[in-house]
């Protein structure tokens, strides 16, 4: 059994009835000795793992660039060493892509109706268990919608319920179906 071992063995209780003060005291400061050294070990293996952490990211990065450069789409046309200035190029050249507007924003000539979405049974908290109450938020999100030769933007105001007891729980009403799911048409 080697030493490190033996440091781990808990002690019979018999011995220590036989202990000393002093041999007490030498006890405790070995153990004490010992939780230090397996902190700044544990500090070690922490900063270790960080150190991995960050070459796995490095490494990944030097893949991506190495992908790029011999499989990209002009991979053949460009010089190898260009390849990291040629990237920050066309990142400046790309123009950020439009957001999607409501179709309020889109469609400014189209009345507007305003639809509050409550849920017809009040939640029960998954926490504490008692019932949500009505927060007074809500969850914008806005649809296309047709009435026979008819356009309207119908905007939705999903309530939120909250707990008012625990606080821990948030239960928004779930968007009716659309047409699409994800579209701007319902």
């Amino acid at each position: 059994m080697s030493e490190q071992d033996y440091l781990f063995e808990p002690i019979p209780l018999h011995k220590l009835d036989t202990l000393s003060k002093d041999d007490f005291k030498i006890l405790v400061q070995g153990l004490q000795d010992t939780v230090l050294q397996l902190r700044k070990f544990n500090d070690e293996l922490k900063q270790r793992e960080r150190d991995r952490a960050i070459r796995e990211v490095l490494l990944e990065q030097q893949y991506i660039v190495l992908r790029s450069q011999f499989f990209g789409r002009s991979s053949e046309r460009r010089p190898g060493k260009d390849l990291l200035d040629a990237h920050a190029q066309e990142q400046q050249r790309r123009e950020p892509k439009q957001r999607v507007q409501l179709p309020s924003l889109r469609y400014p000539h189209i009345p507007l109706i305003e639809k509050h979405v409550e849920l017809k049974e009040v939640p029960i908290c998954s926490c504490c268990g008692k019932g949500l109450v009505d927060t007074g938020m809500t969850e914008d999100s806005e649809q296309l919608s047709v009435i026979p030769k008819k356009f309207i933007v119908i905007r939705l105001k999903k309530h939120k319920y909250g707990c008012a007891s625990c606080h821990e729980e948030i239960v928004t009403v779930p968007t009716p179906p659309r047409i699409k799911p994800g579209s701007s048409y319902g």
